[in-house]
């Protein structure tokens, strides 16, 4: 038997792969932006060197994750890197099998940094549009759904007032992932108005600290929040 160690095996791309390869290449080279229509499926197998069979299934490939949309029989990108972004979280997540408490962890980081940004940051417009979101909250006999999509409007509106682009689109990400554990959740609450009495009062005190600059204690407040939300929810 030889001593030298086996060689690694090399797996080969498919030929989507390849494709989708290509792709990102003109994408991060700029030569494809957001509302450009991709070449012909002719033009992409000719240029990559691709069957027409596989230039498709990158194709479709593309288009289930959101990210290129057809037009009038043209393939157009979308530039909705949020929509693929959350799809491919929530893939993830469900293969991997994360933990409650890595979710929880990864969020409240996110949270206490977007809350800190924007007690420093936020605009007028920023903080009103935070303000209306907290008054929607506040409507009488609010439903859990009513309520849910009014909470994840503010956790995004947050992060935008930090003005950190990548922060929105990972919150909004991060949110769009976990929709349906959301409204489970939600759903399972038994003094419904009780809760969301007290989930606005919280909401309403992380504000607070962003309005009076505090960063620190709106950080230690959102922090607070999501973590005694997903305990009280199990």
């Amino acid at each position: 038997m030889s001593s030298e160690a086996a060689a690694p095996s090399i797996r080969r791309l498919h030929t989507h792969e390849q494709v989708l390869a290509g792709i990102q290449q003109r994408i991060l080279g700029s030569r494809l932006v957001a509302g450009d229509a991709l070449p012909a499926e002719r033009d992409l197998a000719d240029s990559l060197g691709s069957s027409l069979s596989g230039i498709r299934k990158a194709l479709r490939v593309l288009e289930s994750l959101g990210l290129i949309r057809d037009e009038a029989g043209n393939w157009v990108l979308t530039g909705n890197s949020t929509t693929a972004l959350a799809n491919l979280l929530r893939l993830r997540m469900a293969l991997a099998g994360f933990r409650l408490t890595d979710l929880v962890e990864v969020r409240v980081q996110l949270e206490r940094s977007a809350a800190t940004r924007a007690a420093e940051a936020a605009t007028s417009q920023d903080l009103g549009r935070l303000r209306d979101i907290l008054e929607n909250m506040s409507e009488p006999g609010i439903s859990t759904n009513r309520f849910n999509a009014l909470d994840t409007e503010f956790h995004v509106a947050l992060a935008r007032a930090s003005h950190n682009a990548l922060a929105v689109e990972l919150m909004q990400s991060l949110r769009d992932a976990v929709q349906a554990g959301m409204t489970t959740a939600f759903a399972s609450i038994t003094d419904w108005p009780g809760t969301a009495h007290r989930l606005h009062e919280e909401h309403d005190a992380v504000l607070d600290a962003i309005e009076t600059g505090d960063g620190a204690l709106a950080a230690r407040r959102i922090g607070a929040h999501v973590t005694d939300f997903y305990r009280a929810a199990g």
